[in-house]
């Protein structure tokens, strides 16, 4: 599994947001760099928040990475036949302030 987290030395992924942009419709797309294990790309999600005057707030979203991005796999599956190249992730975050 080297190939494809390798959390030894990976033990973390990191999403560093660029922009957060307010929809029409009250929620919100949040534009950004996601990196996993040592390779960085472009990710963006729509997310709404609960109350921020009721705390915590909590949003929960989904998004779709291409695992070639990230060079998941590239060695042991590269042409995805048994993990699709499409990955979903779903995030749920909960804040509280101190």
């Amino acid at each position: 599994l080297v190939d494809w987290f390798d959390s030894s030395h990976f033990p973390e992924a990191k999403f560093l947001s660029s922009a957060i942009q307010k929809n029409a419709d009250g929620t919100y797309k949040a534009f950004g760099t996601l990196t996993i294990r040592d390779k960085s790309a472009p990710v963006q999600f729509d997310f709404a928040l609960s109350d921020p005057a009721k705390p915590p707030v909590v949003t929960q979203f989904n998004f779709t990475l291409k695992r070639a991005d990230f060079g998941l796999g590239e060695k042991s599956d590269p042409k995805a036949e048994w993990v699709s190249a499409d990955i979903p992730v779903a995030v749920s975050l909960t804040a509280s302030p101190k």
